[in-house]
C-alpha cells in the first residue's frame, strides 16, 4: 500500500498487517524533506593538474584556491611532506577523494610522500599491486566511462623518486611502470633525473636506464620545459601521445620552487553528479495549505487511532499537502574554501599565478624581483588570516561555541563517501547504492562467528547449582 493515496479511517490497517505498513511509512518519512538525483556530465576531456608541494599543510592555502579556480578531475602531489599521526582531514578537500602514500624512512616524512586528489564523482579504485615495495607511488583506477554496454579505464600514476635513490630502489620502480604500461596510463611525478637530454635522449648511466624502461614501455614524456630551475625534473609519461594535450605551467604553489603541469587527457569521461534538492517554504502556498490543515476533522480522524497510527496518518496528510503546494530547489553547495579565507588572500594568490606566468614569458628580471615581493606578502597575508581567524573564533567561544567546535572538527575528521568497491568475485567495479551496500553486508555476514548450537549448556542445572551456592552463604554468614 502506498503512502498519501487515502486519508480516511478505513487507511489504517489492523492486526498483523500494521507491523508491516507502519515500517514502509517510516521508510517514506525518512526521505520528505529530501531528493537525491543523480546527474550524468558528459565530457571528452579528463582535467589533470600536477606539481611538488614541498609540505602540503604549508602550501594548503593556495592549493585549495587552485583547485577552486580549476577545478581538475585529477590533483597529482609529490613532497607531501606527510606523517602517519598527520590526519587526513588536514589536508582534504570536499568533492575530492584522496589517496596517500606517506614516506617513512626520513625524519618527518620530509623529502617525501605523494597525494592523489581525485574527483568523487567518478569512479576511483587504488591499485596498491602497482605500488610494491616503492612507497612514493600512489597509483589508482579510474573509469571514465562506467556503462553498461562499456567500461573505459585508465591508470594514473604518481611518482617521487628521491635524487639519493638506489639502484636496488630504481629497479623496483621500473618494475611497477612496466606493469602500469600494460594498459592505458598517464604518469606524472618528480623523477629526479636532470641529465636527460629529452630531445635527443642523451643521459648518464642512471637516467639511461630509465630511459630503456620507458622507450621499452611505449611510452611518451610530454614535459619540454625547465620545471624547477635550467632541469626538467616533473615529468608526465602516457602510453598513447596523442592522448595528453594542453601542457601548460602554470607557476609555483606557495613555497614550492617545482613548476605546477596542468594538462588534459582526451577521453570520454562520465561523471555522476548527486544533486540533492530540498523543499523551498519561501514560495509555497501558505494559505492553501492553512485551509487544508484547518479544514481537515482531526478529532474524528484520530478517534480510533493509537498514538503512533495516528502520526503516520498525520505525516501522511503533511506529505501531500507538501508535494502540492511546496515546490522544491536545489540544496545550495557549501562553500570548500577554508574558514578563514577571505577575499584579500584569494585575490594575492591569483595575482601572485598571474605574474609567473608574465615572468615566464618575458624572462624579465624585475618582473622575477616583484613576484618574489609578492610570494612573501601572499606568505604574510595567508598567516595573519589564519591567525586573526582563530584568534577570533577563540575570544567568542562563549557567545558562538558552533563556530569554534566546527572548526575544530573540520580538522580532525574527514568524511569519504564509498564511491566504489571491487568486487572480488566478478572481478568487476561496483558503484551502484545498492550494490555497494549488498557487497558490504555479503563481507559483513562472511566474518560473523558462526556458534555451535548443538552442543548448548544445560541452564538449568547451571541455576540448581547457583541457588545451592547462595543456600550455602546464607547459613555460613548466619
Amino acid at each position: 500500500m502506498k503512502s498519501g493515496i487515502s486519508l480516511d479511517k478505513d487507511y489504517v490497517p489492523s492486526g498483523g498487517d500494521y507491523r508491516r505498513f507502519e515500517s514502509k511509512i517510516s521508510d517514506s518519512h525518512s526521505s520528505n524533506f529530501r531528493r537525491h538525483a543523480k546527474v550524468h556530465s558528459f565530457r571528452d576531456r579528463l582535467k589533470i593538474v600536477f606539481t611538488n608541494a614541498r609540505s602540503i599543510r604549508k602550501n594548503f592555502a593556495e592549493f585549495t584556491v587552485l583547485l577552486e579556480d580549476l577545478k581538475p578531475d585529477v590533483f597529482g602531489i609529490t613532497e607531501s611532506w606527510l606523517r602517519e599521526d598527520i590526519d587526513s582531514a588536514e589536508v582534504s578537500h570536499p568533492g575530492y577523494v584522496v589517496y596517500r602514500q606517506d614516506r617513512r624512512d626520513t625524519h618527518n616524512g620530509v623529502g617525501g610522500g605523494v597525494l592523489l586528489y581525485v574527483r568523487d564523482d567518478i569512479v576511483s579504485v587504488e591499485k596498491s599491486q602497482l605500488q610494491g615495495s616503492f612507497v612514493n607511488s600512489v597509483w589508482c583506477e579510474l573509469s571514465t566511462n562506467n556503462s553498461k554496454r562499456s567500461r573505459d579505464v585508465i591508470t594514473v600514476g604518481v611518482v617521487y623518486r628521491s635524487p639519493n635513490s638506489s639502484d636496488d630502489n630504481d629497479v623496483v620502480l621500473f618494475d611497477s611502470i612496466r606493469k602500469a604500461a600494460k594498459g592505458d596510463v598517464v604518469i606524472m611525478g618528480d623523477f629526479n633525473f636532470p641529465d636527460i637530454n629529452w630531445i635527443d635522449g642523451s643521459s648518464s648511466r642512471k637516467g639511461s636506464n630509465f630511459l630503456d624502461v620507458v622507450q621499452d614501455c611505449f611510452l611518451h614524456q610530454h614535459v619540454t620545459f625547465p620545471t624547477r630551475g635550467d632541469n626538467i625534473l616533473d615529468l608526465v609519461l602516457s602510453s598513447n601521445p596523442s592522448n595528453v594535450v594542453d601542457l601548460t605551467g602554470l607557476g609555483k604553489l606557495g613555497t614550492s620552487d617545482h613548476d605546477i603541469l596542468a594538462f588534459d587527457v582526451v577521453c570520454k569521461v562520465v561523471s555522476s553528479i548527486s544533486k540533492e534538492k530540498v523543499p523551498d517554504f519561501s514560495r509555497s502556498d501558505t494559505e492553501a495549505i492553512e485551509t487544508l490543515l484547518k479544514g481537515t476533522d482531526w478529532i474524528n480522524l484520530f478517534s480510533d487511532m493509537s498514538a503512533s497510527q495516528s502520526w503516520i496518518c498525520f505525516a501522511d496528510k503533511l506529505k501531500v499537502i507538501m508535494e502540492n503546494h511546496v515546490p522544491w530547489k536545489n540544496r545550495r553547495r557549501k562553500s570548500s574554501m577554508p574558514h578563514w579565507m577571505n577575499k584579500k588572500v584569494r585575490c594575492a594568490i591569483r595575482q601572485k599565478r598571474r605574474m609567473w606566468k608574465l615572468f615566464r614569458r618575458t624572462k624579465s628580471e624585475s618582473l622575477l624581483a616583484k613576484f618574489k615581493i609578492h610570494q612573501l606578502k601572499v606568505e604574510c597575508l595567508v598567516s595573519d588570516a589564519k591567525l586573526n581567524f582563530e584568534k577570533s573564533i577563540a575570544l567568542k567561544i562563549k557567545d558562538n561555541p558552533k563556530a569554534f567546535f566546527s572548526y575544530v572538527r573540520s580538522k580532525q575528521k574527514v568524511k569519504d563517501a564509498i564511491v566504489s568497491l571491487r568486487a572480488p568475485q566478478a572481478d568487476k567495479i561496483v558503484t551502484d547504492s545498492q550494490d555497494l551496500a549488498d557487497l558490504l553486508n555479503d563481507y559483513f555476514v562472511s566474518v560473523f562467528t558462526r556458534e555451535d548450537t548443538s552442543s548448548i549448556p544445560d541452564f538449568q542445572g547451571a541455576v540448581i547449582g547457583l541457588n545451592w551456592i547462595r543456600s550455602y552463604f546464607r547459613m555460613t554468614l548466619s
